[in-house]
């Protein structure tokens, strides 16, 4: 077996698990969100790669808990998929987004998220394509955070008319908006794991193979291929 098959066999399997214990939870379970489950399973296995390394050479346990409050909204994303709760949903997101700014910024104390979002561009100095790949990677949270908010505060325009029981929560519009939060999630997940390995280079190289193998492979080809230009730079 190849080591990309023996990868996501690890995500795969761990999901079906989930799957099995979410159909004892919900006997309407609908088991088209599979895939939505496999890739919180698969980032969420990424991230904990950088956190647990992180956590051998951190001397900053506040900032640790940053990717540990990451984790956490992924883990608290699994009910809120089984129900469609649409608005907590976006919540998650934002608050991933959020953690993850404070965290490679290393600001954990600004009120001030838009001035966070810049710095992370602004101090890359002297180092142009490495700040151009950034700021790609930091537009796209920057894209996802703001629909986010715009969602959780109520912006009449994306907000259902119709009212629900608890019996019948959620519409086939929510059901189409779940797929829109999917793919942003699986977006900010690209984002912030390509943002996490060319900022810590010297960390990436001392990994096992296994380790660097698993986070090249859930990484797109075209967004390695970008990657390899920044990081056959150092």
């Amino acid at each position: 077996m190849d080591l990309v098959t023996d990868y996501k066999k690890i995500y795969v399997e761990s999901t079906e698990k989930l799957l099995e214990y979410l159909r004892t939870v919900y006997t309407d379970f609908q088991e088209d969100r599979r895939d939505f489950y496999l890739e919180i399973d698969k980032y969420y296995r990424a991230l904990l790669i950088w956190k647990d390394t992180f956590s051998l050479r951190s001397y900053n346990i506040e900032r640790d808990k940053l990717l540990d409050n990451i984790l956490h909204d992924y883990c608290s994303m699994v009910h809120n998929i089984a129900i469609v709760d649409i608005k907590v949903l976006y919540f998650l997101l934002r608050n991933i987004i959020e953690s993850f700014v404070r965290y490679i910024s290393n600001d954990l104390t600004t009120k001030d998220l838009e001035a966070a979002f810049s710095s992370v561009t602004a101090n890359i100095v002297g180092d142009d394509k490495l700040q151009s790949f950034v700021r790609v990677y930091m537009s796209q949270l920057k894209q996802v955070y703001d629909e986010a908010c715009l969602y959780i505060h109520a912006d009449t325009t994306r907000m259902n008319k119709d009212m629900y029981t608890l019996l019948s929560f959620n519409s086939e519009q929510d059901i189409v908006k779940l797929e829109i939060i999917r793919k942003d999630f699986v977006m900010i997940n690209i984002a912030m794991l390509s943002i996490l390995k060319v900022k810590n280079v010297a960390v990436l190289e001392k990994m096992k193979e296994n380790a660097r193998g698993y986070l090249n492979f859930v990484i797109p080809l075209e967004e390695r291929i970008r990657e390899q230009k920044i990081l056959y730079e150092y």
